[in-house]
């Protein structure tokens, strides 16, 4: 077996409350993501953080016209039934296990404590599924067999370390909001009674301490606010406990053993892929990839994988094995149907925009958008609102200088984000992130700037097609992918949250992609697409670019000056040109002399000859970077 272990991600944000802390291993995940309620007395609860999130909806009748159009393609449905996290979620017993569960319940009330503990310990590796049979028992003519039925809940989400993900019903019960204020009396008694009566939770103690001490008690100027989720993870931190979801219920528990409750197992076989003991080591590390970066271990051997992890982490890889199966169509998961189809969205992304900052906010740059057709909107704190200007989600971006012309509007989008600096209290360290979703929505929202793999999207399918011959293995996969994001990624590029470097997979000649819904689905139909025509799919504005770069111009470069130089190139060549902070927070140098200034002597030359010159004079180099010439330094 081979051993490959992630590295942690000591970067990622950490947001902390009156009584808790919350990262990225805290143990709510993403069910409390960025809620940072507090209960404080004698004060209203106050959100830390506010998201803003702008939408913009620009359908276009091309988009609608193209939905039509057979040739095009519409985009596949990529709903199939083969996911297999449900199936992994709700595994009954077999038959043969059945039996022998119930032989090892009614072991549960011998005489003997050796027989009772053995029985007990065999049940709880058996996992979940016996606690169905347990409820036969509850009332057993034999008071200790009744007794341990009773338990076996309580005792299963304690110590059973295999994979107990939290039900649907307990995640939707955990995003609950609730908003009260205490009464005279034990606050924690009270808001106890709150969750479980309100949001239908169910608790679990490891160590149940006195909810009515004296020393509990506040006056009624306690407000409690937030989901239910995060009322019950500040609730147990505040007797120094953690709030695990497992199953049908949460089980209050002592750091160590939360911690231990969170690292759970699963073991994938995969006998069909074929693989040898070399093949599964590089599998497992390029799954890797695309696995979050919290701490998961993989173990590979040629027969299996296993894995221990966040029950998160372990049905992502439940769905990244599925899609390396050989015989696996097209496929995405989680299945779910796109509002606006992929085909149509696209379309909408690239609508051509130019977008003209000096030193203006996201409100300016929103307005410019609005004007050129992209109706726009922000959600602050859960409400839609059209008119930006006062928001204090966006007034927080500080002004950005951009000129970018004629780019589809997902380009610009990346624009925007990639050069806007957040500006929030207590130094919370945020950026302003550009995505299109599910429901056909463009928008930005603050977030963390580590990016989060949980609610990323998969996709797959065979790409054989693209060498046809070779055999599969490591080489083969660097040619296929190099290949593939050299084509699509330009199309890729411009759903904004897309990132083509990181978010392609070849893996045996099967492509893998992660991604917001939408993205992966149109990467999949630009597969499709290639497949059935024999030819890589084109990007026109991709094409449009580099027509330009290579177009002849007249030139005489004498009298100017470094930002009358610029300014000419852009004129000349219809495309913006950006200059950026290199890794180091350095920039080109752009005191040029006169001489400097001129580039190359007065004549016919190609605009791809004059950047050039223009990144050697100034210690610099370009490159095109979302519809853009972008000079960074050496």
């Amino acid at each position: 077996m081979h051993h490959v272990k992630s590295k942690e991600n000591n970067a990622l944000p950490q947001y902390r409350t009156l009584v808790c802390r919350y990262n990225k291993g805290s143990v709510l995940g993403p069910i409390a993501m960025l809620e940072m309620t507090r209960i404080a007395p004698n004060s209203r609860c106050r959100q830390a953080l506010a998201l803003a999130v702008l939408a913009a909806s620009c359908i276009c009748a091309s988009a609608r016209a193209a939905l039509a159009e057979d040739d095009a393609g519409s985009s596949p449905s990529l709903l199939p039934p083969e996911d297999p996290v449900p199936a992994m979620r709700y595994k009954d017993l077999t038959t043969e296990q059945e039996k022998e569960a119930r032989v090892l319940f009614l072991q549960l009330g011998d005489a003997s404590f050796e027989k009772r503990h053995d029985a007990l310990r065999q049940l709880l590796l058996m996992g979940p599924g016996v606690l169905k049979l347990a409820k036969g028992y509850e009332k057993h003519e034999n008071a200790e067999l009744a007794a341990q039925a009773r338990d076996l809940p309580r005792q299963m989400l304690l110590k059973f370390d295999g994979y107990l993900p939290p039900s649907e019903e307990l995640q939707k019960n955990l995003r609950l909001p609730q908003s009260y204020q205490a009464g005279k009396g034990s606050i924690c008694q009270m808001i106890l009674d709150h969750l479980e009566k309100d949001a239908g939770l169910t608790f679990y103690w490891e160590q149940k301490p006195d909810l009515n001490a004296p020393s509990l008690e506040v006056s009624k100027d306690w407000l409690v606010s937030g989901t239910a989720g995060k009322v019950a993870s500040d609730f147990a931190a505040g007797f120094g406990m953690v709030a695990v979801p497992r199953g049908d219920a949460v089980v209050i528990a002592t750091p160590a053993t939360a911690e231990k409750l969170q690292t759970q197992r699963y073991v994938f076989e995969w006998k069909n892929l074929g693989l040898d003991r070399d093949s599964a080591e590089y599998v497992g590390n390029e799954l890797k990839k695309f696995l979050p970066q919290d701490a998961i271990t993989l173990f590979t051997g040629s027969d299996a994988l296993s894995v221990r992890g966040r029950w998160e982490a372990i049905e992502r890889t439940a769905r990244l094995v599925a899609l390396l199966d050989p015989k696996a169509p097209p496929v995405q998961w989680p299945a779910q149907g796109l509002a606006l189809p992929a085909v149509a969205m696209q379309e909408q992304l690239h609508k051509k925009v130019t977008l003209k900052l000096d030193n203006d906010g996201l409100p300016q740059a929103l307005q410019q958008l609005k004007k050129q057709g992209c109706l726009v909107g922000i959600w602050a704190g859960g409400t839609y609102v059209e008119d930006a200007s006062n928001l204090r989600e966006a007034n927080c971006i500080s002004p950005m200088r951009i000129v970018v012309e004629d780019v589809p509007m997902g380009l610009a989008l990346r624009w925007i984000a990639s050069r806007a600096k957040v500006l929030v209290d207590g130094g919370t360290e945020l950026a302003l992130l550009a995505e299109a979703d599910a429901m056909g929505r463009v928008y930005f929202r603050l977030g963390p700037k580590a990016r989060d793999l949980w609610d990323l999207s998969l996709g797959g399918r065979d790409v054989a097609f693209l060498a046809p011959g070779e055999e599969p293995g490591p080489k083969t996969d660097r040619f296929l992918r190099d290949r593939i994001v050299s084509v699509l990624g330009p199309n890729l590029e411009c759903f904004p949250d897309f990132r083509p470097g990181e978010d392609v997979l070849v893996i045996r000649g099967r492509a893998i992609f992660q991604g917001n819904p939408p993205a992966v689905e149109w990467a999949l139909e630009l597969l499709r697409r290639w497949e059935k025509t024999g030819k890589p799919p084109l990007c026109a504005w991709h094409d449009e670019m580099l027509a330009r770069l290579d177009r002849v111009v007249g030139w005489d470069g004498r009298g100017l000056t470094a930002g009358t130089l610029l300014r000419k190139l852009r004129d000349l060549g219809g495309f913006g040109i950006q200059i950026v902070e290199g890794d180091d927070g350095t920039a080109p140098d752009f005191r040029l002399t006169k001489a400097q200034a001129e580039l190359l002597a007065p004549g016919e030359h190609a605009l791809r000859e004059l950047l050039d010159e223009l990144a050697r004079v100034a210690n610099a180099k370009w490159s095109i970077d979302c519809g853009a010439v972008v000079l960074r330094p050496k």
